[in-house]
């Protein structure tokens, strides 16, 4: 009987043992989930932060960017540089940023992007372009470009040409991976295009 009343304690303490260890689990799971939680919280108050503190002009920006602190560089840029290359007329698509290669905490990525000028003269796209060589935004790869003329004969001061390039925009940004499981991958940065 003793023996019995042994092995029936013994099993319910093994099963209560059963359900801590699981109890523990969740516990932990739920913990990783609320870390990953707060820090997305504190990425995206960090951007609101920054947007509030930039005034306007970044307000009004920031929807256009998709939410990118790179992509906001590159309007920000690109806005500057249609008055002061007196750029008639620019339009651009960004296509969605591509990871090409994740090592030691350091992404490698790669925005497509369509870009159509309306140019007074062929000259107006080669100053575009050093601009933007220059902006350090990261590295630009010109794919293809090409003039068409828009009017013949040329007129003074009037959009003659358009440009339309496709070209590839390299950039880096760092990454942190979760020390607890590094074979999940890298987080998501969260200043990518």
């Amino acid at each position: 009987m003793a023996l019995t009343a042994l092995t029936v304690a013994g099993m319910v303490g093994y099963g209560a043992w059963g359900r801590l260890q699981r109890a523990e689990d969740q516990l932990r799971r739920q913990q990783h989930v609320l870390e990953s939680l707060e820090d997305t919280l504190e990425e995206r108050t960090e951007a609101l932060a920054i947007v509030e503190s930039s005034g306007a002009r970044f307000q009004r920006l920031w929807p256009r960017s998709g939410g990118s602190g790179r992509r906001l560089d590159w309007i920000a840029t690109v806005e500057a540089l249609v008055p002061e290359l007196q750029v008639p007329v620019l339009k651009y698509t960004l296509k969605p940023q591509a990871s090409i290669e994740e090592q030691e905490g350091i992404r490698l990525w790669r925005v497509d992007i369509d870009l159509q000028l309306g140019l007074v003269h062929e000259g107006i796209l080669l100053a575009f372009w050093q601009a933007l060589e220059s902006s350090n935004l990261g590295i630009f790869d010109l794919r293809a470009c090409r003039i068409v003329r828009r009017s013949d004969p040329p007129a003074p001061l009037a959009v003659n040409l358009e440009g339309r390039c496709q070209l590839e925009w390299y950039g880096f940004s760092r990454y942190e991976t979760d020390k607890n499981d590094a074979d999940d991958g890298p987080d998501d940065p969260a200043d990518g295009p």
